[in-house]
């Protein structure tokens, strides 16, 4: 049986993560479309349009001053490509991605949600997939 829940959506490998940061903290992440990246990449300083994934009216311009890449190619159809990090440098990592964020993302009693967006692409393509393969109720 497929899931019902409109906010538990599978992204294809086809989508590119970024951080994007305001006020020395992580302000959210932006999923966008790999096809996209190329020519409409996030820069530091240049306004973009931020939607949420489901709910239409949410929708904001937000100008970030500082753009993190999430994902970073190591394996290419079997071959390393990158060099490995070791173990340190990940750990290091990790702790400063924790310590980049607000406090009320990280606390431990009834935490703020981080906040996802999607670019206008992803937005519109996500859309016509969902309602693409929505079940359609017949009437009589």
């Amino acid at each position: 049986m497929a899931c019902r829940v409109v906010s538990r959506v599978s992204f294809t490998s086809a989508i590119s993560a970024t951080r994007v940061f305001g006020g020395g903290v992580a302000r959210f992440d932006q999923f966008s479309d790999k096809v996209c990246a190329g020519g409409c990449a996030l820069q530091p300083g240049k306004r973009i349009l931020c939607r949420h994934p489901f709910i239409e009216s949410k929708r904001a311009y937000v100008v970030p001053a500082k753009i993190e890449k999430l994902h970073h190619l190591f394996w290419d159809r079997g071959v390393v490509c990158r060099a490995l990090p070791d173990l340190d440098t990940l750990r290091q990592r990790a702790r400063a991605s924790v310590l980049c964020q607000r406090p009320d993302h990280i606390r431990a009693l009834n935490p703020t949600p981080y906040k996802v967006s999607v670019t206008e692409e992803l937005y519109s393509r996500l859309h016509r997939l969902w309602l693409t393969n929505a079940p359609v109720t017949e009437l009589s």
